[in-house]
């Protein structure tokens, strides 16, 4: 464009120069003067067999606007692409709901009972995660342009489920809590240590730099589904799952194009699982344990609800108000799959509400 305009001012500049030098007919001054707006000006030959410098130029001013209209792909664009990173910190959602459960403990071999109070999920965390289980993708998120891209790589729970290999030790430790009174459910705990053992209850906050073979999880365990018989139900060769908080770090893309979104894991590492004990379950306790104490919770009442132990002469007895810290008894069908679905709906879950907050 620019470059037509400079050729047209020229052309008006040599065509005055011309005027004052030679004679023109009206016929022939009207065909110069208005041939950048009147194609067919360039018909009145005898006027350009005068001025044939000013014919080229015009002639050029038309050419490329022609080029500009009938193939554009020769005019070439260059894309300049503008990065921003941005280091800030993640906000921290709310944890800050408190709960207590019945703690069913065995002491010397006699069954005492004791209220503990602890840190259980938010009414919003509790939603976000139903909500996410129940769709089975991630919610929609509310981004401030109809058409963005951007990526995220944060630190943060990531949930990991596998078999438990030493089955034994399991069943070892449900017998230690319950007396053996067990039913042929399925059972759930979230403690700190790879067994069931009632002391582990009691350990300190298990960190960031604890190793692979200590932390929290969540177990599940298949039973025969034959009801009371009086006996542990659970074998040697009981299916049992285990599920475990780990501290990962998340790669996520994210694009949206109005109106879908499409967000990507890119790459998410597992770094060392997160325990957390009673001793610091306690308004001096650290935000992000709290967190975790949240976060965890939700995930247990979305895997296993709140329930009563079955036995008979338990009169209904609560054995975990809360999934936390506790143990619990369910009977459900598919339990390898079920861990698996979990798994996904609570990762999915947690990158929901790192993208809302």
């Amino acid at each position: 464009m620019f470059f037509t305009i400079s050729v047209g001012a020229a052309f008006v500049q040599r065509q005055w120069w011309n005027f004052q030098r030679q004679q023109f007919s009206v016929h022939e001054i009207d065909a110069v003067t208005t041939v950048l707006g009147d194609l067919f000006g360039l018909l009145a030959l005898s006027a350009w067999r005068k001025v044939p410098l000013l014919a080229v130029a015009a002639l050029i001013s038309w050419s490329v606007l022609f080029a500009a209209v009938i193939s554009p792909g020769s005019l070439s664009v260059a894309l300049n692409e503008t990065q921003h990173t941005i280091s800030d910190l993640i906000p921290q959602p709310f944890f800050n709901n408190s709960g207590s459960f019945t703690d069913f403990a065995v002491f010397g071999g006699a069954q005492g009972q004791s209220a503990i109070d602890n840190f259980v999920a938010t009414t919003e965390l509790w939603q976000v995660a139903l909500s996410v289980a129940v769709s089975g993708q991630m919610a929609v998120l509310v981004m401030p342009y109809r058409n963005m891209t951007c990526r995220y790589q944060f630190y943060g729970p990531v949930l990991n489920c596998t078999t438990v290999q030493n089955v034994t030790g399991f069943t070892d430790g449900l017998k230690a809590i319950h007396q053996a009174n067990l039913t042929s459910a399925n059972y759930t705990s979230w403690v700190t240590g790879d067994t069931l053992v009632f002391d582990s209850l009691r350990r300190n906050t298990l960190d960031s730099s604890s190793n692979k073979s200590t932390g929290a999880g969540i177990y599940v365990a298949r039973g025969n589904d034959n009801g009371y018989d009086g006996a542990p139900a659970l074998s040697s060769n009981a299916n049992v799952t285990k599920c475990r908080l780990h501290n990962g770090a998340y790669d996520l893309a994210f694009q949206f194009r109005y109106p879908e979104q499409n967000i990507t894991l890119l790459k998410l590492d597992y770094g060392a699982p997160i325990g957390l004990g009673l001793k610091n379950v306690d308004e001096k306790m650290d935000w992000s344990r709290i967190a975790y104490a949240g976060i965890m919770e939700a995930f247990g009442r979305l895997l296993v609800g709140r329930i009563t132990d079955p036995s008979p002469g338990s009169m209904g007895r609560s054995i975990g108000t809360q999934i936390i810290y506790s143990t619990s008894a369910i009977s459900c069908t598919e339990t390898g799959a079920r861990l698996r679905q979990h798994e996904s709906a609570w990762n999915n879950s947690f990158k929901t509400l790192r993208s809302v907050a």
